[in-house]
């Protein structure tokens, strides 16, 4: 068979999951519409907000001229410096020591690859675990990384919680040596969130196993706070063991299309964390020679200022503690529709588990202009006051037909 041939025998891969129904949301021509899907932060108005610190960090790089040179093949390293900081803390043994080896990443997609990349390809690793449910990208990550993937139990769908027995059976029963995908906050999907005695039984599992765990940071500062959130990475870093940690800066400087973020291998000694720094740039000359330069030069700049960093902080808190209220409304309004929702509560972060069924979950898109994707999962933060009356009254109809 030809090339030519072969060409005119493929089929069209399916739509994203998420990205699919999103592009639905678009063409619907109702104004009452409500889209679900994406997790983006959403202000008061409905748009995504440009932050006062990043207007302010932009301004100040197009004073100085900033031109747009490639970067290292590593990044940024004062880009990379703050951003270990906010994600270890400033007295952190891992990096007053030197044990830990961090790369800028395009964002947390990519500091995942990267780190299933290395884990595979330098640590031979060859199984990776993901929790069921979790972010689809997971997989699709991994297995392209070259790794078998499985999926460990997490969500009890009955109980609405963690099904922390059922997780840490499971990590028994990985082959030893696994990468254990683990997400530090607001759970995507369900927003359900290890508690830290959970997070201890977890550490002891991995440890035992000998898994290599590898943390997954998107969400920092939208659970409980920026230092609260990064509790389970601290946790990791003062066991003594060796961890992979991606990290993405997009929710909390709100520079989705910049793809900001790091990756950070965690080792015993200073020296092994030189020789992984250059195998991670030996890797990353070959997946995308270097990362972009705008998003983190705008992180670094507001990070690396004392007043800046001060605002910046109190911006996510605020967005934090509007979420948390959008959370309330849902709870609310449900209760005047004689519905419980709940659930919306006992969640944390930008997503919530709804717990309706994927043809529930196409009712409320076709009869109500509500989008969220099959799973049940909505993005709490793309919630809105003018929308929570009618997104609780379409989600009291589906609840009432059961």
């Amino acid at each position: 068979m030809t090339l030519k041939d072969t060409i005119a025998l493929l089929q069209a891969a399916p739509a994203d999951p998420i990205i699919g129904i999103s592009d639905r949301f678009q063409k619907d021509p109702r104004t009452e519409k409500v889209n679900l899907t994406v997790g983006n932060y959403l202000g008061p108005d409905g748009k995504i907000p440009l932050q006062a610190t990043v207007h302010e960090a932009q301004r100040r790089l197009l004073e100085r001229r900033t031109v747009h040179s490639y970067l290292p093949i590593e990044g940024l390293k004062s880009f990379c410096d703050a951003v270990d900081v906010l994600s270890f803390g400033r007295d952190s043994e891992v990096l007053l020591s030197g044990r830990s080896a961090t790369c800028q990443a395009i964002g947390g997609t990519g500091g995942l690859y990267l780190g299933g990349v290395f884990a595979k390809e330098t640590l031979g690793v060859s199984h990776a675990a993901v929790p069921n449910p979790t972010w689809g990208n997971h997989i699709a990550l991994f297995k392209k990384a070259g790794l078998e993937v499985s999926q460990y139990a997490y969500y009890d769908k009955a109980a609405g919680d963690v099904n922390i027995e059922g997780l840490l059976e499971d990590l028994r029963r990985l082959p030893e040596r696994s990468l254990v995908l683990l997400q530090v906050c607001c759970h995507n999907p369900t927003g359900m969130d290890l508690s830290r005695q959970q997070w201890q039984r977890v550490l002891e599992v991995v440890k035992q196993k000998d898994h290599l765990a590898f943390l997954d940071m998107a969400y920092q500062g939208f659970a409980a706070g920026l230092e609260e959130d990064a509790w389970p990475v601290r946790l990791f870093a003062e066991a003594g063991v060796d961890f992979l940690l991606s990290v993405s800066l997009s929710k909390g400087f709100s520079i989705y299309g910049e793809r900001t973020g790091t990756f950070t291998v965690v080792v015993q000694s200073a020296e092994e964390a030189r020789v992984v720094h250059t195998l991670l740039r030996r890797h990353i000359r070959a997946l995308y020679s270097n990362p972009p330069r705008w998003g983190a030069m705008i992180a670094e700049v507001v990070l690396n200022d004392e007043e800046l960093n001060k605002a910046w902080k109190q911006e996510v808190e605020d967005m934090r503690l509007r979420v948390k209220a959008m959370r309330e409304g849902l709870a609310q309004e449900g209760k005047k529709q004689g519905v419980s929702l709940d659930f919306a509560l006992k969640q944390n972060g930008i997503f919530s588990f709804t717990g309706f069924t994927a043809q529930e979950m196409e009712r409320l898109r076709t009869e109500f202009g509500v989008y969220g994707i099959d799973s049940g999962r909505i993005a709490m933060a793309g919630l809105t006051e003018p929308v929570l009356a009618h997104v609780a009254g379409a989600f009291a109809a589906v609840l009432k037909a059961r």
